[in-house]
């Protein structure tokens, strides 16, 4: 994810292509953004799906600990 971070240094938007018409620059700038944000919003929905997957099987583990200490308290109750 850093590479694609690096992508919006100051320096890349001031890079002049003397065959281009500055319209054209600021388009392809505009796409090339897009095209950043698209694949960082992509990584971020992965990374939180991830992690989302990751609290709900801790939370399934915490209701099992809770089961089981039920059980415990239940069987020593006899």
């Amino acid at each position: 994810m850093a590479e694609l971070v690096g992508a919006f240094r100051a320096g890349d938007l001031l890079q002049v292509n003397a065959w281009a018409t500055p319209a054209a620059l600021l388009v392809d700038d505009i796409q090339d953004g897009m095209t950043t944000l698209a694949k960082l919003t992509k990584q971020l929905d992965e990374e939180w799906e991830a992690e989302a997957k990751l609290i709900g099987e801790i939370s399934d583990a915490f209701d099992l600990v809770d089961i089981l200490l039920a059980a415990q308290a239940r069987a020593k109750k006899g």
